[in-house]
């Protein structure tokens, strides 16, 4: 139990926002799960996701080459990685995210 605690607590450490450019940007860990990125990206740029987090919390993904991204092109990043797992957003009428039925993978 007490493993799992600092695991979080490094996860948090490393998402950390900078501001010293000219356009806010996170630290991301190498390595995340699909669901923790969603999550992230959601509390980043205020936009709402729906998902189930049983088909996203076994999934880890892997950062290559990120070491910061802006947060304007974190719904960007998180489209490129949904999609290589076949998912996909679809954005509704209420702004809220929802996977998309059919063909891909929900999200």
């Amino acid at each position: 139990m007490w493993l799992k605690g600092v695991a979080v607590f490094v996860a948090v450490v490393l998402c950390t926002i900078t501001t010293l450019g000219t356009e806010p940007e996170v630290s991301l860990p190498d390595t995340l799960k699909l669901s923790r990125l969603v999550d992230l990206t959601a509390e980043f740029t205020g936009q709402k996701y729906s998902y189930q987090p049983s088909e996203l919390d076994s999934i880890t993904v892997t950062l290559r080459g990120m070491k910061t991204v802006s947060i304007a092109s974190l719904p960007e990043t998180l489209n490129q990685v949904l999609a290589s797992h076949r998912f996909t957003t679809v954005h509704t009428p209420d702004s809220l995210t929802r996977g998309a039925p059919g063909g891909p993978r929900a999200l």
